[in-house]
């Protein structure tokens, strides 16, 4: 299957998953509505385009986390509905009348995720590749507060197992495919992780990996407007290589001495 991957790094990202309306509860991972929402804004695409139904259809949507990063909870009050009848212009000047909604929103801050975007189509790999490289629209992660820390750039990958893909990129970034890049601090190398959770989108997991935990994501667009239902995810854990565990007693005692 035709693959590419992205890199999601950002100060805040935002991927609700249980919540809707007035509490809105993180997931552990971001979601399919999230990375093709990245893509689609790239290709210029509106909320209410039939392509983004195509986009969910023709792709699927792995993540491997290397940062799961903390947690933050922002309390916002919101207009209820109605408000979006009155004149803006108005509304700003005057300020709402009427009692605001109250949220809390969770975001995901200081991560870093892999993702893994397949497809059986790769016209539409080809299309999504030539739309982020240049994108239309301002693209961010989950929320317009949520910019990405790095360009939003696929990665190739030509290993066919999505574990050793992961691993590839993963490598790639940390340097280990350049002879000119030094070794990693210590401080930096203990926040390494010792190996990857994935999160495969389907059933089941893919053959030589074992499934940890099979669940349910709400995540996949059925209809517009926007409409959501279940999909399968299997989570799966994989070993580092020996060369990318941190050890930072060691690197600690070395970088001392």
């Amino acid at each position: 299957m035709n693959s590419f991957l992205l890199h999601l790094q950002s100060p805040m990202m935002s991927f609700a998953d249980r919540g809707f309306g007035q509490l809105r509860e993180e997931g552990e991972f971001p979601s399919r509505s999230v990375v093709v929402g990245i893509i689609a804004a790239a290709m210029g695409l509106e909320r209410d385009s039939k392509r983004l139904l195509d986009l969910h259809r023709g792709l699927r949507i792995h993540v491997a986390s290397l940062l799961a990063g903390s947690l933050l909870v922002d309390y916002h009050t919101v207009l209820t509905a109605g408000y979006d009848e009155v004149d803006p212009a108005r509304l700003r000047r005057e300020g709402a009348k009427g009692n605001p909604t109250l949220t809390w929103r969770s975001y995901h801050s200081d991560s870093h995720f892999m993702v893994s975007v397949t497809s059986e189509d790769e016209n539409l790999l080809s299309e999504c590749r030539r739309a982020l490289e240049e994108p239309v629209y301002t693209t961010f992660i989950g929320r317009r507060s949520c910019p990405p820390a790095t360009p939003l750039l696929p990665v190739e990958s030509h290993s066919k197992r999505l574990d050793e893909q992961f691993i590839s990129c993963y490598q790639k970034w940390l340097g280990y495919d350049r002879e000119d890049v030094p070794q990693i601090p210590w401080h930096l190398r203990s926040r390494l992780p010792q190996h990857l959770d994935i999160w495969i989108d389907g059933d089941e997991a893919p053959e030589g990996l074992r499934a940890l935990k099979h669940s349910f994501r709400r995540d996949m667009l059925t209809a517009l407007p926007r409409s959501y239902v279940n999909r399968s995810v299997v989570h799966v854990q994989v070993s580092l290589p020996p060369e990318l565990l941190s050890n930072s007693n060691e690197d600690f005692f070395n970088a001392t001495s």
